[in-house]
């Protein structure tokens, strides 16, 4: 019950995910892999707004999944605006490819 990690989550324009990468596992794979698994499925997001998007237009997550009876609750979000993302690609993934990292 003491299991938690956290899930990088990176969010397009349109809402849809970009990628879903762990940056803090929990040193159980089959738990961390079901948080990547559920940041994906919950796709589409909500249009972010522009205020918060980053300089790239996408959106920037870091998600805490608790096994415990804290899950993934909304209060384990910690967003963040990147003010420079470096050389910005014309076209950005297909979401629907998006792969899972870890």
């Amino acid at each position: 019950m003491s299991l938690w990690t956290t899930v990088e989550i990176v969010v397009l324009p349109t809402g849809n995910v970009d990628k879903a990468t762990i940056v803090r596992p929990s040193g159980y794979l089959p738990f961390d892999m079901a948080a990547v698994d559920t940041a994906l499925r919950a796709e589409p997001y909500p249009v972010p707004p522009e205020a918060i998007r980053s300089a790239d237009g996408k959106v920037y997550l870091h998600w805490r999944f608790h096994r415990n009876e804290r899950q993934c609750g909304t209060f384990g979000v910690e967003p963040f605006i990147l003010k420079d993302t470096g050389k910005l690609s014309a076209a950005p993934r297909s979401p629907r490819r998006a792969r899972p990292h870890v």
